[in-house]
């Protein structure tokens, strides 16, 4: 009666005790599959790691470019500087040629002035009797006839002197305008180079130093997503192998208290049968004296 009656009580502490395991296990599941914590949100899609070395990649092309824009501007600065210093130096030789023209000139013209002034001394109505020379006045015929004839050898070839000497001294000049207007040019477009070469500069730091603040930011935040993942990770590992070496022990304990129950069980009935069987053993009666 007492074995039968205590034996239904067994296997419902068993099924509590793997309902306790089962209720303690689900949140540990729970936790190594939860989302990585606030401060440890994956980064967005534009901060991904493609998106990032595609980004690296367009950087450093739009590098390149400006790198190579940046060499063909130096080309084109140190030709135009070469080509400004060969304009100039001819500029100074047509300087120099146009000073000796026009010294020559005055020469020449001091020269044909002492002539028409002791061919003509006796004339004071005339203040300038070099117009006969270089202005071809015919007015005073006879007076041009006699200037020619006393001065037939040397005063013919100042005035030839001069002639030319104009005329080279107005090439001079409209040679050294065109040269001063093409310095000019020159210049300016060494100016345009130089600043679009600076303006290519400024463009490329700027781009260095944006990406560069980028590409940092979204590496330490790509850096602190993995740590925060990895220790996300090894905190939900440990705490399920805590949670099954917990669980190993309940159902260790478990075992050891039915393997309990059914000792005490067994013992129970042997001694309920001896004190049965002492109970209805016969009573002997003593003898009578």
């Amino acid at each position: 009666m007492y074995s039968n009656s205590r034996t239904p009580d067994r296997p419902r502490r068993g099924s509590r005790a793997r309902r306790i395991a089962l209720r303690t296990v689900a949140p540990v599941l729970l936790i190594a599959l939860a989302p990585v914590p606030a401060g440890a949100t994956p980064l967005a899609p534009a901060q991904s790691v493609a998106s990032i070395r595609e980004k690296a990649a367009k950087i450093a092309a739009d590098l390149d470019r400006l790198n190579e824009r940046e060499s063909v501007l130096d080309e084109q600065q140190n030709a135009a500087r070469i080509e400004l210093a060969d304009l100039e130096a001819k500029l100074a030789e047509n300087q120099s040629s146009l000073s000796s023209a026009e010294a020559e000139m005055d020469s020449t013209a001091d020269a044909a002035r002492e002539y028409a002034r002791k061919a003509f001394v006796g004339d004071a109505a005339d203040p300038d009797p070099l117009r006969y020379l270089v202005e071809g006045n015919t007015q005073d015929e006879s007076a041009r006839r006699a200037f020619i004839e006393s001065q037939a050898g040397s005063s013919s070839d100042s005035i030839e002197s001069l002639q030319a000497s104009q005329k080279v001294l107005n090439s001079q000049r409209s040679e050294l305008d065109a040269v001063q207007a093409e310095v000019t040019a020159k210049k300016a477009e060494i100016e345009r180079a130089k600043s679009e070469l600076e303006a290519s500069i400024e463009e490329r730091t700027a781009l260095q130093q944006s990406v560069n603040a980028e590409l940092k930011e979204a590496v330490e935040a790509e850096q602190r997503r993995l740590a925060a993942e990895a220790e996300a990770r090894a905190q939900a590992e440990s705490r399920a192998a805590a949670e099954r070496a917990a669980a190993a022990r309940r159902t260790s304990g478990a075992t050891v208290t039915r393997s309990s129950g059914s000792a005490s069980t067994s013992n129970s009935t042997s001694g309920s049968g001896r004190a049965v069987a002492t109970v209805t053993q016969p009573v002997v009666a003593a003898p009578t004296p």
